[in-house]
Formats: C-alpha cells, structure tokens, sequence
C-alpha cells in the first residue's frame, strides 16, 4: 500500500475528533468504532477512555504511561502477548507491537486534555498477516489524522 498516494475518509468520533481512514476501508456498525480493510485480513478498533478530575499540573502523556505501561506488562507476562518491535514512547503517544495467537496487533495509545476531562483513545489494529512495518505506519498516519473538535 502506497500511503503517500492513498485516499482517506474522514470520520467524527464521538463529537470529539475526526479520524482518516484508507478510503477502501469498510466501516462497521459497532458500539466503537470500527472498520476492516477491503480483504478483510485487518480490522481497526478506536476506543476512547473518559477521565474526570484529573490534576491537569500533570501532563497527559504522564497519566498516559501511568495507565498504559502495567496494561503492556500484564498483556506479556499474563496474557501471552510476544512483542515483536522496539517499544515507542513519544511525547504524544505510545506504540507497541505485539503477535497475538495467529494474528499481529499494533497498538497505539494517547491521551489529552479536553474541556474538563482527559480523553485516553485507542487504536488498536488486528491483522492476521505477519508483522509489517508498513501497516504500522499506516497505524500512526491514521493517529496524525485526528483532528480535535474545538
């Protein structure tokens, strides 16, 4: 997939943000959401965590870690989760790879300040191929999209 030239579609989630997608995607009705690629061998799941009366001295990728670094230890040394890549923690968001049973997982966590509450989002993406940096990339691309409702 050639995502310099690929064409997306955009989506509101949740009246907070809108999100670009590859335009081939399929959307799926869900209580999240969710679309497939075309062949169906990948599914993408955005999730959003509401947070309320969080110390906003603190910044948002600190509460971020906070919450995200013991779900990744209990997903490897609970849930049988194998990382596949070097772990990415950046200043705006945190990216891990994971082989899963017979599929691949990237995962890609952020979270920030909005009117009064912290929005923790998710983006999480099932592939039933072998790692691919390339869908990897896609994954942070479509992070680059959102575009937050002022």
């Amino acid at each position: 997939m050639n995502l310099e030239r690929a064409n997306y579609t955009t989506y509101l989630i949740n009246d907070l943000y809108y999100i670009s997608i590859p335009k081939d995607w399929i959307f799926i009705e869900d209580d999240r959401f969710r679309a497939e690629s075309k062949n169906g061998n990948t599914l993408l799941t955005v999730s959003n965590y509401q947070y309320e009366n969080i110390d906003r001295n603190k910044k948002a990728h600190t509460f971020l870690e906070e919450l995200m670094l013991p779900m990744f230890e209990i997903f490897e040394t609970e849930d049988g989760y194998i990382p596949l890549d070097i772990f990415e923690n950046k200043a705006d968001y945190m990216l891990k790879s994971y082989k899963v049973d017979d599929e691949t997982q990237y995962i890609l966590a952020t979270a920030r300040f909005f009117y009064n509450s912290l929005i923790v989002t998710t983006l999480q993406v099932h592939d039933i191929e072998e790692y691919n940096i390339e869908l990897k990339n896609l994954l942070k691309t479509i992070f680059q999209s959102i575009q937050y409702v002022s």
